[in-house]
């Protein structure tokens, strides 16, 4: 059988149709939940009718006896409600944390559940990758088995995000190593290009290390946001080729999480919204802090055979860089 998204809806109309028997469907259903993306892949309602049909499905955990506490990382407007849960708070935590940087209101839900609720559980050892999955009847959570926001979860992340940026000097030439391990633990869990040799975390360090070169030599330029532009600017693009959208993605994530935003004035915020949305469309600008930026990024260039062009330099740190390498520009 193919596996991925499309696995449940060819096992459900299989199965609808009668080729594939309810013992049959026990023995695969596991395996096409763990390799699939449920929530696209099916309704609810559908999935709910395979569990059923199936009845407790496990590789060789028994079907609980006893209530479970399990907990869910979700956005704030599904209340908590949906299928799939887990044993682990870390795990939920590391979802919460996922649609928090995505750009959605999200936090850490639990709920204690009776064993009827329970559809199947996924071991630590199998598919998941250790999220001792838990997969739940959402008929069950209401009364006294409603999900309840872990909201002291929620403030804590937040104030996790805000302590790495009152801990960078608005003045340093250079950033700590700890703080930006930190910034790269939170900024890979949601970018898709993080390892791309091109645009991904060897690029975002670069930026970083120039840019704040480049504060250090330009009067008003902000040291912090442009430490934010150096790892934000690209998490979000979904290919090496062009995307000229994701400077848009990127503004919209850093303008929607207090953790990140809190620390900088509101100038500041626009500032850094700004250098986010524009850093490719080719454009200059006379402000300091984005054209830190967006030098920054111009100058390393180089790691895809594009020499930068002086007139592109918005910067006067920007613009000797470039003389000083005394090569024939290249419009970019």
């Amino acid at each position: 059988m193919f596996l991925g998204n499309e696995a449940p809806r060819f096992l459900f109309d299989a199965w609808k149709l009668g080729f594939v028997t309810d013992e049959t469907l026990r023995d695969v259903i596991r395996e096409v939940w763990t390799q699939a993306w449920p929530s696209f892949s099916l309704r609810e309602r559908e999935w709910l009718e395979l569990f059923r049909a199936t009845g407790f499905v496990s590789l060789a955990t028994p079907k609980p006896t006893e209530p479970l506490t399990i907990y869910r990382g979700a956005g704030l407007s599904t209340k908590g409600r949906g299928m799939a849960w887990s044993l682990s708070r870390e795990v939920a935590e590391q979802h919460a944390e996922l649609q928090s940087l995505s750009g959605f209101a999200a936090g850490v839900f639990s709920v204690r559940v009776p064993p009827k609720a329970v559809l199947g559980m996924i071991e630590e050892d199998g598919e998941a990758g250790g999220e001792d999955e838990v997969i739940v009847d959402p008929d069950f959570l209401r009364g006294e088995s409603t999900p309840r926001l872990l909201e002291e979860e929620t403030l804590r992340r937040y104030a996790s995000a805000l302590d790495i940026w009152t801990r960078i000097d608005g003045d340093a030439a250079t950033f700590p190593e700890l703080t930006w391990d930190e910034l790269l633990k939170r900024v890979a869990f949601v970018s898709s290009c993080a390892d791309s040799p091109i645009h991904g975390e060897s690029h975002w360090r670069r930026v970083a290390e120039v840019g704040l070169e480049l504060v250090r030599e330009t009067s008003g330029a902000d040291a912090r946001s442009v430490l934010l532009f150096a790892v934000f600017h690209d998490c979000l693009r979904q290919s090496d080729d062009d995307d000229l959208e994701h400077g848009g993605r990127a503004a919209k994530l850093v303008a929607d999480l207090p953790g990140l935003a809190e620390p900088l004035n509101e100038e500041k915020r626009r500032e850094l919204c700004e250098a986010l949305a524009d850093h490719e469309r080719g454009l200059t600008t006379t402000d300091p802090t984005i054209g830190c930026c967006w030098d920054a990024d111009r100058l390393d260039l180089g790691r895809v055979g594009i020499e930068p062009d002086p007139e592109l330099m918005s910067t006067d740190a920007g613009r000797k860089r470039v003389h000083a390498q005394g090569r024939r520009p290249v419009k970019a």
